[in-house]
């Protein structure tokens, strides 16, 4: 969702869920059978500027640039068990975030586009290590 402002700027309200990243890991220390059971969801709210002014020198095709920041949350649910004694914790954390990326845009129609965007995002401060690339495909109405 997003406004343009002008010919070369305009301002986007971007969201990502992604959910299910799963870590299983089992290992057996001194005849002591230990496992580790890990589930994470991110969700990320950002808005951000992008940047495009007539880089390929056509109408219908377009080069852009992104830059933006916003908030990431994360769920975590862990679940260990050492020689069959379990324990289990969740633990949610909010911290801001920051992205970059560029992407390319096709004009089908003059309020209809298609592109294909890839962007970096990474969290800052206590989420500092939760990053991720992403490649999306765009199909966007412009009124």
């Amino acid at each position: 969702m997003g406004y343009h402002l002008n010919s070369w700027l305009a301002f986007e309200f971007s969201y990502d869920y992604l959910w299910d990243f799963e870590v299983e890991e089992s290992e057996t220390i001194s005849g002591v059978p230990k496992s580790l059971k890990g589930e994470l969801d991110i969700m990320t709210f950002m808005l951000q500027a992008k940047f495009s002014k007539g880089f390929l020198g056509s109408d219908v095709c377009e080069v852009y640039a992104v830059i933006g920041g916003g908030v990431i949350y994360t769920d975590l649910d862990l679940a260990a068990t050492v020689s069959g004694t379990q324990s289990s914790s969740t633990e949610s954390d909010t911290a801001p975030c920051a992205t970059v990326g560029t992407g390319i845009e096709y004009f089908v129609r003059n309020d209809m586009s298609i592109g294909l965007e890839g962007n970096y995002i990474w969290g800052l401060g206590d989420l500092d290590e939760y990053k991720y690339a992403k490649i999306a495909f765009v199909i966007a109405y412009h009124y």
